[in-house]
């Protein structure tokens, strides 16, 4: 059973994280209070079982259930919180602890547990570090972009219930209870979708990559891509476009033959660019489903050997620790070098009326 522990808690850990990131910016504050609260869960986890006889079994099924029931909660709090600010530093802080401190503290429980059951300290470190290497491996090339958060814990919560011990007749209770969660999984995904955009008309898609969870959906004729919870798009915005792209290109003498767009380009911005009639319109992005080429943009800039007329960064402002890298002097450096001698780099700033940029 500690394979399976060290594969349960490397995953869950990840999906926890990337999860709670659609609601709070993934920024370092927040990755290191989530850790923070991981490991202060797991610590009282491993102390309070002194005190307690619970099973290991019953524990890791206690687990599984505040590892799905904290996924079904960050999906309320998303829909709540959809058209309303960014949590304050206040509900950053308590929520946090809502959603990490109930898995972690099990995840602690359970590894003490163990501990009583081994005799030597270090085969217990030893297999419980394997099966966490296993686990990052599972959840790099299995899970992530291939299944979605709810469907990884329901089979996570159905084996935790086979595992339990019982006699006879309460085992095959645990079994057939095990047999129900994965028949019900399509409709319990179905619910927990409903639940994250009920505040939505109309939900049109909705899908995992392997960077983030990206959702269309459709409010009173406009369409928004969300991206990791975040709008990166809407559709009709052709003013917008026609801003982000014209003004700059004001400044050339002569239309531009090469363009490479850094980041997701929508349909509209490339409509405007193709009014140009340019040679090539090159795109990067590190998601393969929102660009043709799927590749780090800092990596792929770096060895490119291509020339370019104009290049646009169509990155949200620099509020998480990968946005960020566009917005620094590596990024500019290398943009510095794939321009042509009269070349334009775009950089679209957002701004209001009483705060001037």
């Amino acid at each position: 059973m500690i394979w399976i522990y060290g594969i349960f808690t490397i995953i869950s850990q990840a999906i926890l994280l990337r999860e709670v990131s659609t609601i709070f910016q993934n920024n370092e504050i927040t990755v290191s209070l989530l850790l923070f609260y991981w490991l202060l869960g797991t610590g009282l986890g491993s102390y309070y079982f002194k005190r307690s006889k619970v099973g290991t079994p019953i524990a890791f099924l206690a687990a599984n259930i505040s590892f799905v029931a904290s996924i079904f909660l960050v999906k309320i709090v998303f829909g709540y919180l959809q058209y309303r600010a960014n949590p304050d530093i206040f509900s950053l802080f308590m929520l946090s602890a809502v959603f990490i401190l109930p898995v972690s503290f099990c995840v602690g429980y359970c590894f003490s547990s163990f501990y009583s059951d081994m005799t030597k300290l270090w085969r217990l470190y030893a297999v419980e570090s394997v099966a966490a290497f296993l686990g990052g491996l599972i959840f790099t090339f299995g899970i992530v972009g291939n299944l979605d958060p709810i469907t990884v814990s329901l089979i996570f919560l159905s084996i935790a219930l086979l595992l339990v011990r019982a006699t006879r007749y309460v085992k095959l209770l645990y079994v057939a209870a095990a047999l129900l969660v994965l028949i019900l999984i399509p409709t319990i995904r179905g619910w927990a979708v409903s639940i994250q955009w009920r505040k939505n008309v109309n939900l049109i898609s909705t899908q995992e990559s392997r960077y983030a969870n990206i959702t269309l959906v459709e409010n009173n004729g406009i369409s928004s891509l969300y991206y990791n919870g975040k709008i990166i798009s809407n559709y009709p915005a052709q003013a917008l476009y026609e801003e982000t792209v014209h003004v700059p290109l004001m400044a050339r003498a002569s239309d531009p033959k090469n363009i490479l767009v850094v980041g997701y380009a929508p349909k509209q911005m490339l409509d405007e660019l193709y009014r140009y009639k340019p040679i090539s319109i090159d795109v990067v992005d590190q998601d393969k489903k929102l660009s043709p080429i799927a590749k780090d943009p800092l990596l792929w800039i770096k060895r490119t050997t291509c020339r370019f007329d104009v290049v646009l960064l169509n990155i949200p402002a620099p509020s998480t620790i990968s946005d960020s890298r566009f917005f620094s002097d590596r990024f500019f450096s290398g943009v510095s070098l794939v321009l042509d001698e009269k070349g334009i780099f775009i950089v679209p700033v957002a701004y209001e009326e009483n705060n001037p940029t």
